[in-house]
């Protein structure tokens, strides 16, 4: 298994930097399930800043909140 290896770190690690720089792309927003601590430590190492704006996503057929992180040049 591939959990725990950081591989989906380092994969938006370049992806991010690739946006940033050669699509000239000012912010990336993240929106994140707040118990999701995993992906929120992983955004966190990857720069993003809590916001503090909330959305909802349907998620079999059950509507949950998001918190959003932003990424800025």
């Amino acid at each position: 298994t591939s959990e725990g290896k950081s591989l989906m770190y380092e994969a938006l690690k370049l992806t991010n930097t690739y946006i940033m720089k050669n699509l000239k792309i000012k912010e990336i927003r993240a929106g994140i399930l707040p118990n999701n601590e995993r992906s929120i430590k992983m955004i966190k190492r990857l720069n993003f800043k809590y916001v503090g704006e909330k959305g909802e996503l349907e998620i079999n057929g059950e509507t949950r909140t998001y918190e959003t992180y932003l990424l800025t040049v």
